[in-house]
């Protein structure tokens, strides 16, 4: 993914330690952050600085028109949100200083909190490069601003704040962050804004200030529901993760969540593919199959470290026919429980279910229609029904093989597998495997690096032709000849 082009985002991290208190929490909340950013922009520049003026100067001196500031612990989780962003701009217009989380705190200024704003990097040079402000300051006279009537939620979230007509100005103590933003904005006869409710619901915060040590004891162990009371953020946030964490041997991913109708080949017009490695979630192995020329001797391996997904792919290799994958779905409705995406088998060990923000909520009803919808999208994926049914029915003749696999372990049974096998090419698909939001929760982001690099090590030095396609521990795409 690219940033919309009328956007011209650059990122600043608010690395706020001397906040936290735990540099364990401060360091794991940091690598959350850098990880959602990547999973929309892989790899992009960032500048990080414990003073966020500092930050916002040498945004300054970039060709970009906006600044994004995120505080360790603030994760954008999904594209939605930029778009979103632009779609506002569109309508509203460039003409502010700053959106952020405006804070009614009615004797001591308006705060923008820290969390996360967006500045106006024009308006910012325009104005002199103004201070954030903090609460360094022990009192200063302001101008008071008009707010609107409405709030986000309780009395002192409103939606903006405009300059007063009459300029009154007052004496305020005990000011709070960002109060310096607003401040510059209503002198200059500026509006400033706040996340609508559509980016709002794109984004998290962890508030990693609070109770940091409650905080760490939860995300080093996440087999168990913490007994202290954590904040809702974290809560809320957690529960999806343990849900998925706990939940992860068990799963099975019906449908696959990225595009496999534009996937593109690997091998030259020359070759035909021997072998596909492939994790077993949704029919993207199949495409696979379809756009690298295979023959009646291409073997199809499926790993997981999820047996019951295997199970589910053997079973569905040895009685699916390919024609209505929502009858086949209804004919085990008594073996498994149904997500949108995703399937667990009813006798697996029950879990906990997380915020569905953060997890795939199983139905007790299962939502056939909703099934049905992505059914249609990928069989329109492969051409269309009668297209899929024959591609179905000539892959499912090919020889397969299912491999329980935890690509974490080194070597990995199918690390093993692939050192040993002569053929060539082979393509090696493992998806998001090094970089699922559970894992880089509740794992050290070295830890995942150096199982990626393994794992990496191995494919890399295969004497033969090795074809590849999946995700690094940090969220960048690898595609094509090692």
């Amino acid at each position: 993914m690219t940033i919309p082009e009328s956007l011209k985002i650059c990122f600043g991290f608010w690395d706020r330690r001397t906040f936290i208190k735990n540099d364990w929490v401060n360091k794991r909340c940091r690598d959350l952050s850098i990880f959602y950013l990547d999973a929309c922009f892989p790899g992009i520049a960032k500048f990080e600085h414990t003073d966020v003026n500092v930050t916002l100067r040498a945004a300054a001196q970039s060709g970009a028109h906006y600044c994004i500031v995120q505080a360790n612990g603030h994760m954008i989780l999904r594209f939605d949100f930029y778009k979103e962003l632009e779609s506002y701009l569109k309508l509203h217009g460039p003409d502010f200083l700053v959106m952020g989380h405006i804070l009614d705190r009615k004797e001591s200024y308006y705060e923008l909190h820290h969390q996360c704003f967006i500045v106006n990097l024009e308006k910012y040079r325009q104005l002199g490069c103004p201070l954030f402000g903090d609460s360094s300051v022990p009192e200063v006279t302001l101008p008071e601003p008009v707010r609107s009537i409405e709030n986000f939620h309780d009395d002192y979230t409103p939606y903006w704040l405009v300059p007063s007509q009459t300029a009154q100005v007052k004496t305020y103590k005990n000011l709070q962050d960002g109060w310096g933003f607003v401040a510059v904005s209503l002198k200059a006869g500026l509006k400033v804004h706040n996340f609508n409710h559509k980016m709002r619901a794109q984004k998290h915060f962890l508030y990693p200030e609070a109770v940091t040590s409650d905080f760490e004891a939860a995300l080093r162990n996440p087999t168990e529901i913490p007994a202290v009371e954590l904040n809702d953020g974290q809560k809320r946030f957690l529960s999806g993760m343990r849900q998925n964490w706990n939940g992860c041997r068990s799963s099975i991913f019906l449908f696959n969540t990225d595009d496999i109708q534009n996937l593109q080949p690997l091998i030259n017009e020359r070759e035909n593919v021997q072998a596909i490695y492939g994790v077993a979630s949704g029919f993207r192995a199949i495409k696979m199959l379809e756009v690298n020329r295979f023959t009646n001797k291409t073997e199809m391996i499926y790993f997981d470290y999820s047996q019951p997904a295997l199970d589910f792919r053997r079973t569905l290799v040895e009685s699916f026919n390919g024609t209505n994958f929502v009858d086949f779905l209804k004919k085990y409705a008594d073996k498994y429980e149904y997500g949108h995406y995703q399937a667990r088998p009813k006798a697996a060990p029950k879990i906990e279910r997380g915020d569905a923000q953060f997890a795939e909520h199983f139905h007790a009803e299962p939502d056939y229609g909703r099934l049905e919808a992505l059914w249609k999208k990928t069989q329109e994926s492969f051409g269309g029904p009668k297209e899929f049914q024959k591609l179905w029915s000539a892959t499912c003749l090919l020889p397969h093989k299912y491999v329980e696999a935890d690509l974490f372990d080194t070597p990995s049974s199918v690390s093993n597998l692939i050192q040993k096998d002569q053929r060539e090419p082979i393509i090696v698909w493992w998806s998001n495997s090094f970089a699922t939001e559970s894992t880089h929760t509740f794992m050290d982001l070295e830890k995942i690096d150096r199982a990626f690099e393994n794992f990496h090590f191995i494919l890399k030095n295969r004497p033969q032709k090795t074809l590849v396609d999946g995700m690094t521990s940090r969220n960048r795409y690898l595609i094509g000849s090692l």
